[in-house]
């Protein structure tokens, strides 16, 4: 009489690692494309394996630890929560306090000077160029309120051209994270009538490094400004 073989079955712990990242790969294929930051990213491959060790310390022979990894678990979620806000105020709270507007405000740019703090705390970080970028657009706009604020001084040539060799500088430096730096490229060399080679090259990047982006395409846009 043959004896009957039982199907394999999975412990707790490796069927919670099996399905949990089964969850967590769509969002792995979907953030390394959209740029994700690294440590988000490592967060969701440890994930996992964090809530199967966490049954394991539960129900295992290291229950007497059970406080400790409960305390280190508590410290895991509120530092990756910290990170992920880091920098941002809710609109709410940043109107309460009356808070400088966000980036692409010229109280930002001049009342403030952002650039100018960016460049000494941060000198040739490739979003110290965009801002720096972002604030020649308004010093060459020819808009006299803009053009003739002290904060334009500092840049010995205030045209297109200027603007554009700022976001060069900060392309060479390969942001592969910061989409603004390539979108404003593209922007910048259609308001400045490069050619359609250039263009067309600059937004075959912008894709390839960002296919999930949400932006309109800058192809699509007739007026070839420089969004800020």
């Amino acid at each position: 009489m043959s004896r009957r073989v039982r199907p394999v079955r999975w412990p707790v712990e490796g069927r919670i690692v099996r399905w949990g990242y089964l969850l967590v790969l769509p969002l792995l294929t979907y953030g390394y494309p959209a740029g994700w930051p690294a440590w988000l990213l490592v967060l969701c491959l440890q994930l996992p394996v964090v809530v199967a060790w966490s049954v394991w310390v539960w129900r295992g022979p290291w229950q007497r630890f059970r406080m400790l990894w409960g305390v280190a678990v508590v410290l895991l979620i509120s530092g990756s929560w910290e990170l992920w806000t880091a920098g941002r105020i809710p609109r709410s709270v940043a109107e309460s306090l009356q808070l400088p507007p966000g980036p692409g405000e010229p109280n930002l740019y001049f009342e403030y000077d952002f650039p100018a703090v960016g460049s000494v705390l941060f000198p040739g970080l490739a979003e110290v160029l965009l801002v720096q970028a972002v604030q020649l657009n308004y010093c060459s706009s020819g808009v006299p309120e803009f053009s003739k604020h002290p904060v334009c001084l500092k840049y010995p040539v205030r045209n297109p051209g200027a603007v554009r060799e700022a976001l060069e500088s900060a392309l060479r430096q390969q942001p592969k994270t910061n989409e603004d730096v390539y979108y404003s490229y593209i922007e910048v060399l259609r308001g400045t009538g490069a050619a359609d080679s250039e263009v067309e090259a600059a937004c075959a990047q912008w894709r390839r490094l960002f296919p999930l982006s949400d932006r309109p395409d800058p192809l699509a846009v007739t007026d070839g400004s420089f969004r800020r």
